[in-house]
């Protein structure tokens, strides 16, 4: 279940975040602008689209540190996930899928190396 985003350009084409879904429902939800606007709303759906070009949008996830959507990392009984904000409370869930999974010396997420994600769920952990 690989998004393959066809708005990269073709310089970034060898250089593009690997995107997979835990589930077909929401990877049906994901793929279609339509499906994620009945979903979330017209607001909540073209805001997850726009999150989901952004992600298919760069290489690794440094690069997306400081775009729109306060990407972050989530600690407690989420550590390891990482999470951009949506509409209202909803937030897109991901988490590296790599193994091993990249790591700093301290034990976090290693984001330059984070080169591939599995969308986990859209959900309003709060």
């Amino acid at each position: 279940m690989t998004f393959h985003p066809e708005c990269a350009g073709e310089e970034d084409k060898n250089q593009i975040m690997e995107i997979t879904f835990s589930n077909n429902r929401l990877k049906k939800t994901c793929r279609s602008e339509k499906d994620a606007k009945r979903e979330f709303g017209d607001v909540g759906g073209k805001i997850l689209m726009r999150r989901l070009t952004q992600l298919s949008d760069v290489a690794n996830l440094e690069q997306l540190r400081n775009q729109p959507g306060h990407w972050h990392e989530l600690t407690g009984e989420r550590w390891g996930q990482l999470a951009a904000n949506l509409e209202g409370g909803n937030r897109l869930v991901i988490e590296p899928d790599h193994a091993p999974i990249p790591r700093k010396p301290d034990g976090g997420l290693d984001w330059p190396n984070t080169t591939a994600v599995i969308v986990v769920e859209i959900v309003d952990y709060h």
